[in-house]
């Protein structure tokens, strides 16, 4: 299997190819990427959440706790997303802020 990514200079536009069996890669243009520990977050072109990985605290957004090989569609309507160890934070269009996973209160 070959991987290929690519970031356009001046722009986040992240384009990651994938190449199985000989065939051609498919290639997927996202705007906005974040890894956690041992999950990965990321928002599409088109404003699609998507999330993969493990999922012990709920991380990936999913509302389940069972972890997810491939990519996942979390939702729409999203602009940037981020990640802790165990925690997603993704902003919305509307301004709105949408968190899943363990949260970290400090001094507790």
């Amino acid at each position: 299997m070959k991987i290929t990514v690519a970031l356009l200079a001046g722009v986040t536009l992240l384009l990651l190819g994938c190449e199985k069996n000989n065939k051609e890669p498919e290639y997927t243009a996202y705007t906005s990427i974040a890894a956690g520990t041992r999950f990965s977050l990321a928002v599409k072109t088109d404003g699609t959440l998507w999330a993969w990985g493990q999922n012990e605290y709920g991380q990936l957004g999913d509302g389940t706790k069972a972890d997810a090989v491939d990519p996942k569609q979390i939702g729409a309507g999203f602009v940037s997303v981020a990640a802790g160890n165990d925690i997603t934070l993704a902003l919305k269009l509307d301004g709105t802020l949408w968190t899943s996973g363990r949260y970290y209160m400090p001094g507790t």
